[in-house]
């Protein structure tokens, strides 16, 4: 079994608290057997847009198959002003297009996958943040465990 972990630190240098949490959930995940990788979505080109390529330099395509080739994704956001960081808020952009293909009337390809999501932050917006994060993946089929 296989997990990604969408990391959305905006801190380019340097060990943020909710990289710290990954690296933790990381480690656990590791000891029940589930291979894991942390993508530090501030170390990669990921072009605004709302489609899974948009064309020359975007390292979105990448991550997607890391992600499709996954079990379990993580979503990992610190609160910025109530909300998601914005690489996180990126990742459901670029996600758009698998939603589009719901919205046709086909499987996602994220279907019977597993999502997760690690917050830091709490009485700035953490549980508004865990609801948009857990609606989107509601809309694009990824399983959401209690």
């Amino acid at each position: 079994m296989k997990a990604t972990i969408l990391l959305g630190t905006l801190k380019k240098s340097g060990l943020s608290n909710t990289e710290t949490l990954c690296e933790f959930l990381s480690g656990r995940m590791e000891r029940q057997g589930i291979r894991s990788e942390i993508i530090k979505l501030v170390d990669h080109r990921v072009l605004p847009g709302t489609y899974s390529d948009m064309g020359e330099g975007d390292e979105w395509p990448g991550i997607l198959e890391k992600v499709l080739g996954s079990e379990i994704v993580i979503l990992a956001t610190p609160i910025w002003w109530g909300n998601q960081s914005s690489l996180i808020q990126r990742v459901i952009e670029r996600l758009d297009e698998l939603h589009d293909k719901v919205l046709a009337g086909e499987s996602s390809p994220l279907e019977g996958k597993v999502g997760g999501v690690v917050i830091t932050g709490d009485s700035d917006g953490a549980e508004h943040v865990i609801g948009n994060l857990c609606n989107f993946f509601n809309a694009v089929g990824l399983l959401i465990p209690p």
